[in-house]
């Protein structure tokens, strides 16, 4: 289990709240507040070891899409870096990121993403509303329906 806490100083962090609307008009949920951290410093634990977590974004000048880096700091004990914490933290991440987590691979702008806002769209849908939403493109590309075991 891992748990990260924003530090709050305005010297460490750089973050702006807005309002982010319900997915469609019928949702009774109102909405909530979301933070979009430009720069922030967290302190993150895990399995009992403490980091310092830096989160920073910027705009990539030929592209304009925005760039998500994060650095990882371990203290250090007895004047030698603990390494071996850090490895194991940076497996578990890479084995996490991985995997699916009730999202989707989204090809946008040239890369794939996951989205989890498509995933909660469609996770009850069924291939024959599919077929009833799209029958135009489902007959200009039989073959590809037919590959999915669908005629």
């Amino acid at each position: 289990m891992s748990s990260r806490t924003l530090d709050s100083d305005e010297h460490t962090t750089d973050l702006s709240r807005s309002y982010k609307s319900p997915a469609t008009r019928l949702d009774p949920n109102p909405g909530e507040l979301r933070d979009h951290v430009r720069f922030g410093r967290y302190k993150y634990e895990w399995e009992g070891n403490e980091f310092l977590l830096y989160e920073t974004e910027y705009t990539e000048p030929q592209m304009g899409r925005p760039i998500r880096l994060h650095f990882i700091l371990s203290p250090r004990l007895r004047g030698v870096a603990k390494e071996s914490a850090t490895d194991e933290l940076l497996m578990a991440v890479g084995a996490w990121t991985t995997e699916l987590h009730e999202e989707v691979y989204v090809f946008d702008s040239g890369y794939w993403c996951k989205n989890e806002e498509l995933w909660k769209s469609v996770k009850g849908a069924s291939w024959d509303e599919v077929c009833t939403l799209y029958p135009n493109t489902l007959k200009r590309n039989p073959t590809w329906l037919t590959r999915l075991g669908y005629s």
